[in-house]
């Protein structure tokens, strides 16, 4: 799914095999930070994206939801969302550009997280998400979900990446032009760790999946007919 566009995102993924249940709390067991549940922050219940300080951005979307509402605290990329009788509903907070350099023409990015959902059901999943251009890109790092195990059209192979194993999808949406999706979904859910984005981007690179001009780097949740209360207590996205 895209903040302020009318096409679905892993949505499209119905086409590939559905396996397994939901993730598995693993992550904490490595002894990674688990941040801190915030309160207050700036509250977000329309569809809209933008910059919120700090030097990061926000998006939320959907195309069918009763209620839904992102919550930014301030603390680098953190933010809760909180969304009812969803259609397809995607939040995302992290780093926006402008679409003249690819990720490889800016640095390595990687990104540090912790998250608790409650509340939910249907499918969800979480991760990291963003978007290029030329070729127009959605891609997905997915580190855990609930419902169904996401996946997409293609299966394309495995790697390892950050002490895991990740399943690598392509998978496009046919609109007015064609969105690529690329996606890696990690085989045991984890609620928290590290990301060594640029890592994918490298392995998808070889597998003839390569990324366009860079529009964002983000933390999200996506629900699918979900409801779900979600906070990352831990979030940055770093660029090097």
């Amino acid at each position: 799914a895209t903040a302020g566009a009318s096409t679905g995102g892993t949505e499209s993924g119905g086409g590939g095999t559905e396996a397994g249940g939901g993730g598995t709390d693993t992550g904490g067991a490595g002894g990674c930070d688990t941040g801190t549940t915030h309160t207050g922050g700036t509250e977000y219940c329309t569809l809209s994206q933008g910059a919120v300080g700090n030097g990061y951005s926000y998006g939320i979307w959907w195309n069918e939801a009763s209620s839904a509402c992102l919550t930014v605290f301030g603390d680098e990329a953190t933010f809760g969302a909180s969304f009812r009788d969803s259609g397809d509903l995607l939040a995302f907070v992290g780093l926006a550009y402008d679409e003249t350099r690819t990720p490889d023409q800016i640095g390595i990015f990687s990104a540090d997280f912790a998250f608790t959902t409650a509340a939910t059901s249907g499918t969800g999943f979480l991760g990291v998400y963003g978007r290029s251009s030329d070729p127009d890109v959605e891609y997905y790092v997915i580190e855990d979900w609930w419902g169904t195990r996401p996946t997409f059209n293609m299966l394309r192979g495995t790697i390892h990446v950050d002490g895991g194993t990740y399943d690598v999808y392509e998978d496009a949406i046919s609109g007015t032009t064609i969105i690529r999706i690329y996606a890696s979904v990690r085989t045991e859910g984890r609620s928290c760790g590290h990301t060594s984005i640029s890592q994918h981007f490298t392995e998808w690179a070889g597998m003839e999946m390569p990324m366009g001009m860079l529009q964002e780097v983000t933390l999200f949740v996506e629900g699918l007919h979900a409801d779900g209360d979600v906070e990352y207590t831990r979030g940055m996205v770093t660029v090097e």
